[in-house]
Order: C-alpha cells, then structure tokens, then sequence
C-alpha cells in the first residue's frame, strides 16, 4: 500500500530527472556536510551555512542551493554530493565516527530554542551565569525532549509487543537511521515525533505498574 501511494511520484521524479530518484533530489548533501572535516563545527550551523568554504568552495555545497537548477541538473547535483562524501569518508574515516556520535544527539533531543527566542547554548549560558534561561531551558528539554525519548526507549525494549507498538517504534526508528549518517537537526525528527509519543506511553505504563 506504501509503495503504490508513493510510485506515481517517483516514476514523475524520475522521468524528470533522468535516472531513478526515489523521492526527490538533492538527498545527499546533509551527508556530505557531515563528512567535510576541518572547514566548519558540525554542532554549529553558523560556522556552516555562513562559511565561505560552503557557498564558494566545497563541490556539493556551493551547488546544491540553487533553486533555478533543472531536474537533471539536481540529479547531477545529487551524484556529485554522494560521489565527494564517499571521498570525504575515504580521506577521514576517524572524523566522520566522532561527528556522527557527537552530533546524533541533536536530532531527537532539543530546548525548544526555536520556540522560546533563548538562542544560548548551555554551556554560554551557565558562562554568563544566565540561570532563568538556564532553568527554562532545562526544564523544556527534561519534560518535552529527554522524558518523552527516554519513556519511548523503554516502551520499545520492555512489555508486551504488541501490534500497535510495533509499528509505532518502526516508525520513529526509521526516521532516526534514515537521517543518522547526515547532518542532523532536530526538525527533521518532527514526523517521527507522534510515534515515539505512542511508544512513550507503553514505556511510561510499563514504568507506573511496576511501582
């Protein structure tokens, strides 16, 4: 059912494209970014997206944003990102397994600082001893982030498996492995959000009956 909903979509992107594209173009070049050591901090947008190494240098980069590209030349885009990431993994190995540990946690894990307007990071803000902002901070990421994650983790590992949360930790997991290898941000785990809420339940049931 799953691949006939979508089929239509991917043969249009195709036959636009010239080659098989299963969704849609321009699928590798948050892997890319996650592999280029040396030129920016994986863990800060800024020193990515404002570098000049971004918009003028790297091969996939300095391309992939176009928006007046044709679907040939996004496709061409495409294979020019995953050919210099696999390059990339090739020459530093090392980096690319410290950035994905290091970096993974962003991606289901967030301060809802995009919703509050407190744009410090934790450690700036015990540095400026900003201690609302801290406490705000803190208690968003505790109830709305970590809780929910760590509830959803043990809603997949203990109680009975049913059906229902099956499915629902297929779901949210999946997401979760599809965008690992790339460069993460917490808006691309949003879909997966309302399953691991499902799976969050069972955990937190499966907590409050054992004590």
């Amino acid at each position: 059912a799953a691949v006939l909903t979508f089929a239509p979509w991917v043969i249009r992107s195709s036959l636009l494209a010239g080659r098989f594209v299963m969704i849609s173009t321009n699928a590798f070049s948050n892997l890319e970014i996650a592999t280029v050591s040396g030129q920016w901090n994986i863990n800060d947008q800024a020193s990515i997206f404002r570098s000049e190494y971004f918009k003028n240098v790297d091969p996939c980069t300095r391309r992939s944003g176009d928006p007046l590209a044709s679907p040939r030349a996004a496709a061409e885009i495409d294979r020019v990102c995953l050919h210099q990431a696999i390059e990339n993994v090739r020459r530093n190995p090392g980096y690319y397994a410290r950035t994905r540990l290091s970096q993974l946690g962003h991606f289901p894990l967030t301060s809802f600082d995009f919703a509050t307007g407190n744009l410090l990071t934790f450690g700036e803000a015990v540095a400026r001893r900003a201690y609302g902002a801290l406490l705000m901070k803190g208690v968003l990421y505790a109830i709305f982030s970590l809780a929910p994650l760590v509830m959803g983790v043990v809603g997949v590992l203990f109680g009975t498996p049913t059906i229902e949360k099956r499915l629902a930790a297929a779901l949210w997991i999946f997401v979760f492995v599809i965008y690992a290898p790339g460069f993460v941000e917490y808006r691309y785990f949003l879909s997966a959000v309302p399953m691991l809420l499902v799976t969050a339940a069972f955990g937190a049931q499966r907590i409050t009956s054992r004590t």
